[in-house]
This record gives structure tokens, sequence and C-alpha cells, in this order.
């Protein structure tokens, strides 16, 4: 009888134990497994169109079991980005799948093994920067998580931003055209007149050999007395300039105060205009918009846009100018 009872208080206490040690082994799982995720922008701001964009992810094991499953999503906008590759260190590590703009990869590790405690997994993404200015945002995620016990930790998500920014184009929106529209006045008369230095007293020993091909040569009549005016044959056009080269001291001289060529007086101008709109092309008024010549850092010119956004500049020597604006508050 009495090793019976014995039996049965053997019998209680192993149940005891046993049920014990399962409600421990349950309750102390959530605290030894857990990780942490992180996104961050390492290529450096501001972004430029046409260059990479280069985002670390990087999974870690806080905790105290290995994690055999881990489930990773990658989210980019496509506004301003667009995907370009995936590297694990060195080596290229492509998603599973790509559906729209997100990156999938079913289970790291599959390729990478169980991340043990302690250990990290650092994953670059590359994108290729669009020509869109704006705040550009990245998201990595997890869901699914589990360590080698089965125990399924919670998701985790983490957002990387950068700043694009678009620089103006050094060409013109419109090029101003070489056309001398200065109208090709010279600055005094064109018109050559006829001063005779004194009166002739002599016949001219010798003749000139360069002739104007317009025959522009004045001829003077050889009368011998100071009222004679040489009367030339023909009015030179403005695009004859008379070169004797052995005129006789006493032949009348030419001295045109201006050479009688169709050259401008000043250098050619333009205009440079054009508009100042937001995303949703509507007009911004009062912006700041600066020229210069390109390559120089001066003359600055300066125009402000109207009330639908439009600004002109005038008056501009003909060449390449650099454009930009002076950002507002409130703008990016």
């Amino acid at each position: 009888m009495r090793y019976m009872k014995g039996i049965a208080l053997v019998l209680v206490l192993v149940l005891t134990l046993s049920a014990g040690f399962s409600y421990i082994g349950h309750a102390a799982a959530p605290q030894s497994v857990n990780y942490t995720l992180s996104k961050t922008l390492i290529s450096g701001q501001p972004l430029i169109p046409g260059s990479t964009a280069v985002f670390s992810i990087v999974i870690e094991n806080t905790g105290s079991t290995a994690l055999d499953v881990i489930p990773l999503q990658d989210t980019f906008d496509a506004t301003f980005f667009q995907y370009s590759g995936a590297f694990y260190g060195t080596s290229p590590f492509p998603p599973d799948s790509i559906t729209g703009n997100t990156l999938t990869w079913n289970d790291l590790t599959t390729s990478l093994g169980n991340l043990q405690p302690g250990q990290s997994i650092n994953l670059t993404v590359s994108f290729t920067v669009k020509p869109v200015a704006g705040v550009a945002c990245n998201t990595a995620s997890t869901d699914g998580v589990q360590d080698t016990v089965g125990f399924t930790l919670n998701p985790l998500s983490s957002t990387a931003c950068g700043t694009v920014e678009v620089t103006p184009t050094p060409t013109p929106t419109s090029t101003p055209t070489a056309t001398a529209t200065a109208t090709a006045t010279p600055t005094d008369t064109a018109t050559p007149t006829m001063t005779p230095t004194h009166t002739p007293t002599a016949t001219p020993t010798n003749t000139p050999t360069n002739t104007p091909t317009n025959t522009a040569t004045p001829t003077p009549t050889p009368v011998p007395s100071a009222t004679s005016t040489p009367t030339p044959t023909s009015t030179p056009t403005a695009t004859v300039t008379p070169t004797p080269t052995a005129t006789p001291t006493s032949t009348p001289t030419w001295t045109p105060t201006a050479t009688p060529t169709a050259t401008p007086t000043g250098q050619a101008l333009g205009c440079v205009e054009g508009h100042k709109n937001d995303d949703l092309h509507v007009g911004l008024p009062n912006w700041v918009i600066h020229a210069r010549p390109a390559g120089h850092d001066s003359p600055v010119y300066t125009a402000i846009t109207d009330g639908t956004g439009y600004f002109r500049f005038d008056n501009l020597p003909v060449g390449w100018y650099t454009f930009w604006e002076e950002m507002q508050e409130g703008w990016v």
C-alpha cells in the first residue's frame, strides 16, 4: 500500500514538471528572438539626373536563435528611379521577382544561409535617377521572418529618401538668330564727299593705276581757276572704297568720314523668353530668373515672372547663356 502511494506521488511530480517546462519554453521565445531592419541612402545628395542612387539594406539578428526564413521587399518610387541592380558585397544579387516598382526576395537564407545571432545581411540596391525634381523615397520591408524553432517575428519596414535636383541646361529656350536687325547703318553718311584740297594748277603727271570697278574716280576739269569743281562721272555706292595709288598732289582727294560698308554700329542683340510652371503646368508669378553668358560670372541679367509665369530677357548679345532661378521658400 505504501509502495503504490509512492508511485502516485512520483507520477504527479513528473506531470507537474512537464507542464511547467512547456509553459516556460513558450513564454521565453518572444524574448530571445529579435532582429532589426535599416535602409540608408549611401550615394550622397543631392541626386543628379543620370547618376546612380545607391541604397543600403541591413538586416541584423539581435536575438539568441538563428533565423532561417527572411523574406524581403524593396519598394521604390518609379517617378524618380529606374532599377539597375542589386548586390551582396560585390556579387550580383538580383531579386526573385519584380512587380511594378517592388523588388521581392522570397527568402534571403536560401542563398545566404541562416542568419546566426549577432550576424547581419547587407544588401545594396542601385537605381538610375530620372530627370524629375523632388523628394524620392524607397522603403524596405520584411514580413514572415521565422527562426529555426518556427517562431514568426513581427514585420518591419525602413524608409530612406533623397532629393533630386534638376539644374537648368545652358541651352536657352529660344536661340537668338544672328540677324543683325540693327539695320546696317553707318554712324556717318556713307556717301563720300569730294573736297578738293586746292585748285589744280597743273596737269597730273601720272594716272591712278587702281580704278574702282564702278568708275567712281573723280575726273577734275583742267580749268585753272579757283572755282573749278571736280565732277565725278558717277556717285560711288556704299560698297566701294576708291583707292587710287598715284594721285597727283593737285588732284582732288577723297575724304569720306566713314568707310561706306554695310557694317552695323553695335553688336547683334536678341531675346530669350520662357515660362516658370509647377508640376501641374500652372504658371508661377514673381519668380526671379537669372541669366549670364556661359562660362562667365558676369554680366548677370535678371527677369521676374508675371502673373502667368512668363519671363523675357531683352537686348541680350547673341551667344550661349546659363539660366537659373532663385528658389522660393516652400518649394523644392
